[in-house]
């Protein structure tokens, strides 16, 4: 089962969202990376028709269109489509798609999403990070009842 809880998603979402940016900044530097699609709890995903068990609800995936920097406007499918085969498919460590435009949208997107066994290792993250904060807290707590022992 793949953790959902808040940390695990953070975790998860600076994940993606910094993969996405090497791989922007690395092979795309005449376009901009506009998100249409982040975290989706159970409800929303329902409401858009997302999978059953979609990456977006562990904030493994995003969807996006390209912005082209020199004119401000949205790449074409065709566009799209060949940045998505020249430089994200074979580079994103994971699963992605180029989905062209469907009738309920204005133009076609691509998705991506980091495979869901990376929870696993974010989990034991979430775990030891829990651990430091309880640890951290109660250093705290000692502390003060320390100084107020030696104020009495």
């Amino acid at each position: 089962m793949i953790p959902k809880n808040p940390f695990t998603l953070i975790i998860n979402g600076g994940l993606v969202d910094s993969t996405l940016k090497a791989i922007a900044g690395s092979y795309l530097p005449n376009y901009e990376i506009q998100v249409t699609s982040g975290y989706r709890n159970e409800q929303k995903n329902k409401a858009v028709g997302g999978a059953a068990d979609s990456a977006h609800m562990y904030n493994l995936a995003r969807d996006f269109v390209l912005i082209n920097k020199a004119t401000g406007q949205i790449a074409s499918d065709a566009e799209m489509k060949k940045i998505y085969t020249s430089y994200i498919k074979p580079y994103w460590e994971g699963y992605s798609m180029f989905t062209p435009k469907q009738p309920h949208t204005n133009t076609g997107w691509i998705h991506v999403n980091l495979d869901r066994s990376i929870s696993e290792n974010v989990k034991w993250i979430a775990y030891a990070a829990t651990a430091a904060a309880v640890g951290v807290g109660i250093k705290e707590i000692w502390k003060h009842i320390k100084l107020n022992k030696k104020g009495r």
